[in-house]
């Protein structure tokens, strides 16, 4: 029994050390630790699927919903100005969110949160970076304080159009692959 456990230690340890930086060693065992105790204490294992809760309909695994609300918690902070090196998002509206994921359906919602979390064990330092910029993408999406040309008026000689959830969708994915 004692050396299953110690292979055990050592293949964790070893999966820790090759997949972060040096310098996010600490930061990446603390965070692993925590997030398979919040998962422990409610009885559940990261291949859960969570099928309570706003976002059920996308059939995620407990992991992934996980991630989804390390993205939201992002958010919060962002819209709070608690990041000096990025501008806050004032204007955060949890249920563009919402919307957006459940809009792109449970496959492509997966897809995105799963490149997000890659984002963040491999480039952890430009987690809140695409964060933000997918909230970006999501306002323009949803909010109506953008106006594109042909909405309300006709005063535009280029007609620029509002993006589709597609769109957005595809910008998001070629963005985050590209730093990866």
């Amino acid at each position: 029994m004692k050396t299953l456990f110690r292979i055990c230690i050592i293949i964790l340890s070893v999966a820790l050390l090759g997949c972060y930086l040096p310098d996010n060693q600490d930061q990446a065992v603390k965070s692993f630790f925590d997030n398979l105790n919040n998962l422990e204490n409610c009885g559940m294992s990261a291949d859960d699927i969570i099928t309570v809760g706003k976002f059920s309909n996308l059939k995620l695994h407990a992991a992934e919903h996980r991630l989804l609300d390390d993205i939201e918690k992002t958010l919060y902070s962002l819209k709070n100005g608690s990041y000096p090196d990025i501008p806050p998002l004032p204007d955060y509206n949890e249920n563009y969110f919402n919307k957006f994921f459940l809009d792109l359906g449970s496959v492509r919602s997966k897809e995105l949160i799963r490149l997000f979390g890659r984002v963040k064990n491999e480039h952890n330092n430009r987690f809140k970076n695409e964060v933000y910029w997918l909230y970006l993408c999501i306002r323009e999406l949803y909010s109506s304080d953008i106006k594109y040309s042909g909405e309300n008026s006709h005063e535009y000689n280029v007609v620029v159009s509002r993006p589709t959830i597609d769109q957005q969708y595809f910008k998001l994915k070629k963005e985050i692959e590209g730093i990866l």
